[in-house]
């Protein structure tokens, strides 16, 4: 396993700096309970299990033609993306994320090309990878200029032509501003992000949200729940998801089985959700973008 000594000392603190504001019982992210619950809700969840139907639905085709070749998981936790990205035949895949922790469970999964670092100052030669796979990162980021940067980053890394698969929090719902939140948490409204993955150099293929029917409630009570000067307060509330006893199993297969069926409508048919808990992009990195090299 590669760790590199020059890790993002300002992101690694905005971090810690949001885990005080976690939830009681919700780990907060780069703390190891989060990421040992993490790794046991990915492959049972209901809800992890929808996600990666929506990866699949909108980036099998890509795969499954060796139009991809070099694969970097931005943000890669604890390795099951990884994992699923490495099931396709000619596919490398690369990790990195922030915390020595989550590169743990990916080595334990039998991953061995990763790399600890920081999604801003990604320690990779200029257009190496054929696809970038960031999921439920940019929402963590510092701002400013955070987000900006690591999408800066991911089309540098990328060749021209290159794909990037982008997963990231939904401020479906809320009255307040396109991207509103603290400088260490956020949320996105649909247009907002397309909006910045173009000004990093991306030509955007697919935008939707995601995870519509299940987070519908959720969305209703962000409606309701406007202080008084029209803005809902955001912190990281950390992973508040949790196993569900076996008895209970029945209510994953359903969630699953929901978002698998909401996958197929946006990646067999093309449909564009009108709202959901999640937003997912699919971009591809234009001709001119992300010129330099970092060592």
């Amino acid at each position: 396993m590669q760790f590199l000594d020059a890790i993002d000392a300002r992101t690694r603190t905005a971090h810690v700096h949001q885990s005080s504001h976690a939830s009681v019982g919700a780990p907060s992210v780069l703390t190891r309970p989060y990421y040992e619950r993490l790794h046991a809700l990915e492959e049972a969840h209901g809800w992890s299990r929808g996600m990666r139907a929506y990866a699949e639905a909108l980036l099998t085709p890509l795969l499954k033609r060796k139009a991809v070749s070099r694969v970097l998981d931005l943000g890669c936790g604890t390795g099951s993306m990884l994992s699923w990205l490495s099931g396709y035949s000619g596919v490398r895949v690369t990790g990195i994320d922030l915390s020595r922790d989550a590169l743990g469970f990916c080595q334990a999964r039998g991953h061995r090309e990763l790399t600890e670092g920081s999604a801003t100052t990604l320690p990779f030669q200029a257009e190496t990878f054929d696809l970038v796979f960031c999921a439920d990162v940019l929402q963590h980021l510092p701002n400013p200029p955070g987000d900006a940067t690591a999408l800066t980053e991911a089309a540098r890394v990328l060749r021209p032509g290159g794909y990037l698969y982008l997963r990231t929090n939904s401020g479906c719902g809320e009255r307040s501003g396109p991207a509103a939140g603290s400088d260490a948490y956020r949320r996105y409204k649909r247009a907002d992000l397309a909006e910045r993955v173009a000004r990093a150099g991306f030509l955007v293929e697919r935008s939707t949200y995601a995870n519509a029917l299940p987070a519908l409630p959720m969305i209703v009570r962000r409606s309701l729940s406007v202080t008084p000067n029209g803005h809902v307060p955001h912190v990281d509330a950390g992973l508040a998801r949790t196993l569900r006893p076996n008895s209970l199993r029945w209510i994953d297969s359903l969630l699953a089985l929901v978002l698998q069926v909401e996958a197929w409508a946006v990646g067999g048919v093309k449909a564009e959700l009108p709202l959901g808990g999640s937003l997912l992009i699919l971009a591809r990195r234009a001709e001119s973008a992300g010129k330099g090299t970092h060592s």
